[in-house]
């Protein structure tokens, strides 16, 4: 009786194993950023468990926030296999998956936090990893920015130089 239960408990365990996944890191170069530029993201994943052959994931991420703005999340195309004991990026394993961070103009200084996850195919309700990650958004000014009113012909010019704070748009 005892070895009927054992058996049993073995083939529940396996059935209802999620796969063992990390993400190790995610990746953004540049890390820091102007307003108005992109970055590019590699998320690098390691496939552990040595129960399962294969493991068929999705990923997405929330978007990035900071307490002084949003910015959109990426969008993480196409499906990640890996095999057990497999990281992405290193052969035989496919490569890591990539993504783009679109930045904005005008957006405002800061650190903005997103959080990556990796999901199952098979079972999108299943969260097999997440990692967080941070872009760092630069305050941009522009010395020597002059403005220029008035009549030149009859002598009343105007000339105004002041540095642009592009964060206070």
């Amino acid at each position: 009786l005892l070895s009927i239960f054992l058996v049993f408990s073995l083939y529940i365990f396996n059935v209802n194993a999620v796969p063992v996944l990390t993400i190790d890191s995610v990746i953004l170069n540049p890390s820091s950023v102007n307003p108005g530029s992109n970055t590019s993201g590699t998320i690098n994943v390691r496939y552990t468990n040595d129960m399962e052959d294969a493991v068929n994931m999705v990923f997405s991420s929330t978007s990035l926030t900071s307490t002084t703005g949003t910015i959109n999340a990426p969008t993480i195309n196409g499906i990640l296999t890996l095999f057990a004991g497999q990281t992405c990026g290193i052969s035989p394993a496919p490569a890591c998956p990539t993504f783009t961070i679109n930045v904005p103009q005008g957006q405002s200084a800061g650190t903005y936090t997103g959080i990556m996850t990796a999901k199952d195919v098979s079972d999108p309700s299943k969260i097999l990893a997440t990692k967080s990650y941070i872009l760092t958004v630069n305050l941009v000014t522009q010395q020597n920015l002059l403005e220029v009113t008035g009549d030149a012909l009859n002598n009343n010019l105007l000339v105004i130089a002041a540095p642009k704070n592009y964060d206070d748009d």
